[in-house]
């Protein structure tokens, strides 16, 4: 099973994480979370996606959620995954937190964007696109799905795969490190590599054909300058009104 990038703890008392990008439910309400799943995957204000967390109120307060309900909610939240067009799949975490059991879903803005989820989850319901406004999930109106459809072949460049580099290219150590500097409950010992890799939303793709993002090609490999044109930082500093003395320094290598 694979974890989500962060730990408990930052999302919900570090302030990590902007509060547009959090959403609170105190139990299982599939409709509503189908919604914000959806929302979240067309990631409408390019945030990067976001984090549904089950069992914790509005306040920040951990209600819980009863154990025994537990594997119902992740078989439910499969369906869920399913019922969107097209299938989305979140990370999905049971956590022990506060000696209570929470559920926290890691959706990241998904590769076939623009979804569409059911407006309601009886039979024949019609579908329709959600997206974030600040802290909310709502039906998009007019114009916002005209600007959502012209959005689905303008994926931000460092969500898009790089086709001329391979999982291979990434590396571990410098993952390693990453994780240990942001304090992250990820375990890499605990997952495999692919795993590892998807907890980090660094690679896409079905499972024969795996590729990197930009981004994990930019943050974890050794050379990004293989793969991507100009993956460096430039800075001159001027110590003069005309230019004639200045300073150049160039950083490269991975961020």
């Amino acid at each position: 099973m694979m974890a989500i990038p962060i730990s408990i703890k930052q999302l919900l008392e570090d302030n990590l994480i902007e509060s547009e990008r959090i959403e609170l439910k105190k139990g299982f309400n599939p409709e509503a979370i189908v919604h914000s799943m959806c929302a979240f995957a067309n990631d409408f204000n390019n945030w990067g996606g976001g984090y549904i967390i089950l069992g914790v109120s509005d306040n920040r307060s951990i209600i819980g959620l009863e154990e025994k309900q537990v594997d119902s909610i992740m078989k439910q939240l499969l369906d869920l995954s399913n019922k969107i067009r097209y299938p989305y799949f979140p990370i999905v975490e049971p956590v022990r937190y506060s000696d209570k059991m929470i559920i926290v879903l890691y959706c990241p803005g998904g590769p076939a964007r623009p979804y569409k989820a059911p407006k309601a989850l009886g039979k024949k319901s019609e579908y329709r696109y959600y997206i974030r406004h600040s802290s909310t999930t709502v039906i998009a109106n007019t114009e916002e799905e005209k600007e959502l459809i012209g959005m689905s072949n303008q994926i931000p460049y460092d969500d898009q795969i790089n086709s001329g580099a391979s999982v291979e290219d990434l590396d571990l150590q410098l993952m390693k490190v990453f994780l240990r500097e942001i304090k992250s409950d990820l375990d890499p010992s605990t997952l495999s590599f692919e795993d590892l890799c998807r907890s980090l939303n660094i690679i896409d793709g079905p499972k024969e054909f795996l590729k990197p993002k930009n981004i994990g090609l930019l943050m974890f490999s050794q050379n990004p300058e293989k793969y991507i044109k100009t993956p460096w930082i430039e800075v001159t500093v001027f110590h003069d009104r005309i230019g004639d003395k200045f300073e150049e320094e160039k950083f490269e290598g991975p961020i």
